[in-house]
């Protein structure tokens, strides 16, 4: 899969910008051994909100709407929910230094790492990927752009804010303020399935709630991998400040059964102070 690009999807000012991605140990692996990023189906990244609009957008789009029938907003809405289910996201965090904030909330007490990379070298390891994943077409499905997109998250008021409602794409660039403190950028890809399923998908929506249940014949992957070039991808491993000794020395190990040649660091973070 190549990298794409499109106007909602914004570079940072400098493409050599920090990004850190913080994984569990067997997440690693898992990344070492299939040589793949893991793309979460959006809805299940934890916030309702993902690929939602603003009220300030709806409100925007009912008076713009005012004669239209109420079923098509209906649809509207299920629709959107809908898209939610075909769109997988890979996140990532940007900052010139670990977070410690963000060690805490993606690695868990027993240790992981970060992935150290900057935008640059994402955007390229997509098209420095030899083979394929999962071939886009295998199953009738296809890729909106044919490929990933790159780019920052845009935080705005989710009641006073408008997002723009056209294509699939600006909901899924847009997270509430009070994720501020993340500084995401997401990689992120759109598969929908063959046009003849589209009125036959078994899925039911809460259209009052946030709540999207999937059918069981629906059968949905909680998420799908893509192929990179590691060392394109990869600049160093940071290992967790509250890891012990011994780990820095089995993340080493690992990485040089699959042939990574990346160093491999203790975070500064467990650094002792100086007084």
């Amino acid at each position: 899969m190549r990298y794409v690009q499109d106007e909602w999807f914004t570079a940072p000012d400098d493409l050599d910008t920090v990004l850190w991605r913080y994984i569990s140990f067997t997440k690693l692996v898992s990344l070492l051994d299939t040589r793949s990023l893991f793309f979460a189906r959006a809805d299940t990244l934890g916030d309702p909100f993902e690929g939602s609009i603003t009220r300030a957008s709806r409100e925007a789009r009912n008076e713009a709407r005012a004669d239209a029938d109420p079923d098509d907003e209906l649809y509207v809405s299920m629709m959107y929910r809908w898209i939610r289910l075909h769109t997988f996201v890979n996140c990532w965090n940007r900052g010139d230094v670990e977070g410690a904030a963000l060690w805490g909330l993606y690695v868990p007490p027993e240790g992981g790492v970060a992935i150290k990379s900057s935008f640059r070298r994402l955007t390229r390891s997509f098209g420095a990927a030899r083979g394929v994943t999962r071939n886009s077409h295998e199953d009738g499905s296809f890729l909106m752009g044919d490929g990933v997109y790159d780019g920052q998250v845009r935080y705005v008021d989710y009641d006073r804010d408008l997002i723009p409602e056209h294509m699939s794409l600006p909901q899924f660039v847009h997270k509430r303020r009070s994720f501020e403190f993340e500084n995401e950028v997401r990689a992120l890809f759109q598969r929908f399935p063959p046009p003849k399923s589209r009125d036959e998908h078994k899925v039911s929506f809460d259209i009052q709630g946030t709540a999207t249940t999937v059918g069981e014949e629906e059968n949905l992957p909680a998420g799908e991998l893509v192929r990179v070039s590691l060392s394109t991808l990869i600049d160093a491993i940071h290992v967790s400040p509250v890891a012990p000794p011994w780990f820095a020395d089995l993340v080493r190990s690992v990485c040089a059964r699959y042939r990574l040649d990346k160093p491999v660091v203790q975070s500064s973070l467990a650094d002792e102070p100086v007084y």
